[in-house]
This record gives C-alpha cells, sequence and structure tokens, in this order.
C-alpha cells in the first residue's frame, strides 16, 4: 500500500526503543467531480486489489451489494459516483460524541453500522462504510490512519484511543483513474457540514494505509510496551525555510556483466538518492528511492537523462 516500513530482529528478552523524527510539508489540491474518469478505465490490477471482502470491510454482503446498487448511477463517472457514497455516508451515520470519553474505541465495521439500532459510529465507522459502497461498486478504495489537527473537537473530532492520550484519526480514499488517490472525510464532513470530498485541507497527515489488509499495519502509537504516556507528537515548524525538502539524486555509470542488456544498447546506471525525501517512478518504473539508498537501472545508450518524480509528484530529469 506505500507504506515504509522498519524490520528489528531481536533476540529473546531483548527490548529496544525506536525513536522517528520527520518533517512533512502538506499540500492540497481541489478536485472537480466532473472531470473524473471511468470505471473502466480503471487497471484491473488495482481494482483486484482494492475492491475485496476483509474484515470490517463487508463487501460482498448483500446488504451492502443492494445500498451499492441503489447508490450506483451508470450515467455518472468514478468521481460521481463516491461522491454518491460520500454523500449517503454523511447524511445517514451520526457520530458518536462519546466514544472520545471511552478508553478504547472499539470498531463495529460497515455491516454492523448499517444496523437499524446503530446508525452512529466513529470515524472509523464512516470510514469502513464507505470503503465497503465504493468497492461493492468497484471504485478502489481503502483506508488512511493518521494524525489530524483540530481546534475543535465537537466539529472535527478525532476517535481512535489508544488508551495512553494518542488521540489519532481515520478517513477513506478511492481511486479515480483521472485523479489517482483522492483522500476524502466523510466524519468531518457530517460533523462540520463542510465539503470534505472535493478538497480535503492540509490538516490531515497520514501514518499509514490500510487497503490489502483492512488491520494492518498499524498506525504511530500502537506499538509499546505500557499504556501510560503519549508516543505520537506532532508540532508545527515555526519557520519553514529551515527544513530542506529538495531533492538530490546523483547517477554513476558501472560495468555490467548482462549481456542481453548491452546487445539492447543498455548502459547500467546506480541512481543514489543522497536527499531527505523520498523519490518515486525511478525511470519510468514503480520503483521507490528512499533517502540515502541506492538503485541500479539501465537506461538505453541513446539517453541523456533518467527520470523520476520527486516528493510533490512532479515528474524531473537528471542528467546523465
Amino acid at each position: 500500500d506505500g507504506n515504509i516500513l522498519a524490520l528489528y530482529h531481536l533476540m529473546p528478552k531483548q527490548k529496544i526503543n525506536v525513536e522517528l523524527l520527520g518533517s512533512a510539508r502538506m499540500f492540497g489540491n481541489q478536485i472537480n467531480p466532473l472531470a473524473g474518469g471511468k470505471l473502466s478505465e480503471i487497471s484491473p490490477e488495482l481494482v483486484k486489489s482494492y475492491t475485496t471482502d476483509q474484515k470490517y470491510w463487508e463487501v460482498s454482503s448483500e446488504q451492502i451489494q443492494q445500498l451499492a446498487k441503489n447508490i450506483y448511477d451508470p450515467t455518472k463517472n468514478v468521481s460521481q459516483n463516491a461522491q454518491l457514497v460520500y454523500d449517503y455516508v454523511v447524511k445517514n451515520v451520526h457520530y458518536d460524541f462519546n466514544v472520545i470519553k471511552e478508553d478504547f474505541v472499539d470498531r463495529k465495521g460497515a455491516l454492523a453500522t448499517l444496523a437499524p439500532t446503530t446508525k452512529t459510529g466513529a470515524c472509523m465507522e464512516f470510514s469502513d462504510l464507505f470503503i465497503s459502497l465504493t468497492r461493492a461498486i468497484g471504485i478502489p478504495s481503502r483506508e488512511l490512519n493518521g494524525y489530524a489537527f483540530s481546534n475543535t473537537d465537537n466539529v472535527t473530532p478525532l476517535s481512535i484511543s489508544l488508551k495512553n492520550g494518542d488521540l489519532l484519526h481515520a478517513w477513506p480514499e478511492y481511486y479515480d483513474p483521472v485523479f489517482g488517490w483522492v483522500a476524502v472525510d466523510p466524519t468531518w464532513g457530517s460533523t462540520s457540514g463542510v465539503d470534505y470530498f472535493t478538497k480535503l485541507d492540509t490538516n490531515h497527515f497520514v501514518f499509514s494505509i490500510l487497503g490489502l489488509n483492512s488491520e494492518y499495519p498499524f498506525p504511530a502509537g500502537a506499538y509499546r510496551f505500557d499504556d501510560s504516556g503519549k508516543q505520537v507528537e506532532v508540532a508545527f515548524a515555526q519557520n519553514i525555510s529551515q527544513i530542506s525538502f529538495s531533492d538530490i539524486v546523483r547517477a554513476n555509470k558501472e560495468f555490467t556483466f548482462n549481456i542481453f542488456q548491452m546487445l539492447k544498447g543498455n548502459s547500467k546506471y546506480k541512481i543514489t538518492n543522497v536527499g531527505g525525501t523520498i523519490l518515486y517512478d525511478i525511470e519510468g518504473s514503480d520503483q521507490t528511492l528512499l533517502p540515502f539508498s541506492s538503485v541500479d537501472v539501465y537506461i538505453p545508450n541513446s539517453d541523456k537523462f533518467v527520470t523520476y518524480k520527486d516528493f510533490k509528484g512532479n515528474l524531473q530529469e537528471l542528467n546523465l
């Protein structure tokens, strides 16, 4: 799902503390649902991966299927149908403000949220229902867990309690072949009356993406030795000019023993990311290049540059 995970090997009874410090720059883009793409334009791989059943996302249940059928409009595009689902969830599910007072929030899932005696929930229920209904229509969707800055908990509430004071938030995103992944927040849309479909504010910061598995990976703050003490701290920079977000990339030509690549007229290059930001789609592939790491690529001898996408998704060229 695009998460960056760290793996630690421990000896029996060994215990380690892991601290991650970083900076992020937030951007907001507004979409026009009328300009969205068609369902038929979504790749079969995405549909296969992100429209299936998972725990809490009961896509194949008769009730979810029938409701999705009632919502779906074949004359509308992907984003317009996703907005129909969003509008349904916002209008029919009501936020339970008592959950903020609880020591732990029990996740109900989409089907339980639709029960006549329920129709209330926390951010997870809003997200689970949106994901299940969009998936039932055939629109790839997944869940985002993270931090959302809120000055007014009664209007923009946070509700995933980790028993230690770390209050996190959950919101969904869907895939449109024109816009890519689009994050929306039906919870805040319901409680505030603000449009959180066409433009998500820059108060939302993602810790983990759950799509292939509705329960994993765990968000920041979930790994702990006990239930005491906050483990997630987010602060806003007072002077963003002190934080560098520049991408710095180097390319070194290397000798290759790959006869097949040589016959094709390709040369081997080691591409090294010496900056502090993540780079994407190296030379048109789906390879992600983490800070201070390298990757080997084969480039035609006639090419004078290698391409990649920077942390903002802009296509860049590195001269060879």
